[in-house]
């Protein structure tokens, strides 16, 4: 009993010591270790820095030859791939690339295919491509152009009062405008149509057309406003389809093998296609053309 119990009594400091020095060994190997672990990752991130600065060098070099070898001299660059400079003979970069790869490029390919890097057309392609960021810009453009352009200014300054105050309402309130009227507020920066209405002082017979023709001006302006909503569905289903083709042809397992014969070749169809009337939109969409000498459309005919 005896010997049990000074088993379990306190521990003697050379015991504790020597428990406190393994303690310590054990940290400091741990620490050790470590460090060491750091240490060969610190190596393994310098050596792929140095990977990634010298192919990094490598690939201005690829591009600075790209633009002096493949582009050449004598060629008004139509950009550098990321940066397209203006040239005042197109309107938009999309063009400047278009005339690249359709004229410049198709010829190299013609005369010489080994003259073209498979990166030239590739980065080209994108510029060109239905999903190109440059084609998307410019039908966003010209989509714009078309929106405010509908209604000449006259008819938008209507649509715009018309959206606070309908005409039924303005020809009431002109029956009680010198009671009525605030005076316009110039202070605004956006005045309220409302008071620009009463504002203005109009000739009886005018407020008489307003009031006779009412009906048909306000179904008028409706139906432009209903086809212009129709026409932003349209347009966002297009560029939906246009973003979905960028996901099918970004995707990995979408294959798109090519030589730089069938490149040749499928320049050569273009050449021969791009000024025939086969390439015109009536043709490629089957829009019917406008042949008849009346002034009405009819649904999906467009003018030659």
């Amino acid at each position: 009993m005896e010997e049990k119990s000074r088993k379990k009594g306190p521990k003697s400091g050379k015991e504790r010591s020597k428990e406190f020095r393994e303690r310590q060994k054990r940290y400091h190997k741990t620490q050790t270790e470590q460090i060491r672990r750091l240490q060969e990752r610190n190596f393994e991130l310098e050596a792929k820095n140095k990977q990634l600065v010298k192919e990094n060098s490598d690939l201005k070099k690829d591009i600075k030859d790209l633009k002096e070898n493949i582009l050449g001299t004598s060629y008004v660059k139509p950009c550098d791939i990321d940066k397209p400079q203006h040239n005042p003979k197109f309107d938009h970069p999309l063009h400047e690339y278009e005339d690249f790869m359709y004229n410049h490029l198709a010829q190299k390919l013609q005369k010489n295919p080994e003259e073209v890097r498979f990166s030239t057309w590739e980065q080209t392609r994108e510029k060109v491509a239905n999903y190109s960021d440059e084609r998307i810009d410019y039908l966003k453009k010209r989509f714009n152009d078309i929106l405010d352009n509908m209604l000449n200014l006259h008819s938008k300054t209507y649509q715009a009062l018309n959206r606070k105050i309908t005409i039924k309402n303005y020809l009431k309130k002109t029956k009680i405008k010198k009671r009525y009227k605030k005076g316009l507020d110039k202070t605004s920066e956006l005045p309220d149509p409302e008071d620009v209405y009463l504002d203005c002082q109009f000739s009886t017979e005018n407020l008489e057309f307003v009031k006779r023709n009412q009906d048909y001006l306000m179904k008028y302006m409706k139906q432009i406003k209903k086809i212009a909503q129709s026409l932003v569905v349209l347009r966002n289903k297009l560029l939906n389809i246009y973003s979905e083709e960028k996901r099918m042809y970004h995707n990995p397992e979408f294959n798109y093998d090519y030589k730089k014969s069938d490149l040749a070749s499928k320049f050569k169809v273009i050449a021969t296609l791009k000024h025939s009337c086969l390439l015109s939109p009536h043709y490629i969409f089957d829009i019917p053309k406008k042949i008849h000498s009346g002034s009405t459309y009819q649904e999906g005919e467009l003018t030659d």
